[in-house]
């Protein structure tokens, strides 16, 4: 079973887990074909929304367990520290909370909004398949 985050127009995102690229890929057009008739996406009834783009992972891409090398890790510090300081001073509450999203699953700043909001590498990505 693979995971799918799947991306829409709007940059929302959404996980899901399949069988098989051809059973994403069906679902996918479903979905895709209620937007495009101005459907619901869903039982909340909200309005279903384009998909533009999925990619695949072999596990749920917010399942980020590895550690980082201390060679990585001093980078990111040093990096964090000369982005934060302000006349030669760092505020210790700002880098105690950006320090945290170092570790995150999520990206913090995405290229653009229909780009994954995860940090994992994609294994495959999607971008077509689903029109009509």
């Amino acid at each position: 079973m693979s995971y799918y985050e799947i991306i829409t127009e709007s940059g929302t995102s959404m996980v899901a887990n399949y069988e098989s690229d051809e059973e994403m890929m069906g679902a996918v057009k479903a979905h895709h074909e209620r937007a495009t008739k101005g459907e619901a996406g869903g039982p909340t009834g909200h309005p279903a929304e384009r998909v533009v783009r999925v990619e695949k992972y072999s596990d749920h891409p917010a399942n980020v367990s590895e550690g980082m090398s201390a060679e990585v890790a001093k980078k990111e510090f040093a990096a964090l520290v000369d982005k934060l300081a302000e006349d030669g001073v760092v505020s210790m509450d700002q880098l105690a909370f950006e320090a945290r999203l170092i570790g995150s699953p999520l990206v913090v700043e995405r290229e653009d909004r229909q780009s994954s909001i995860y940090r994992a590498e994609a294994e495959e990505v999607f971008t077509e398949g689903w029109e009509n």
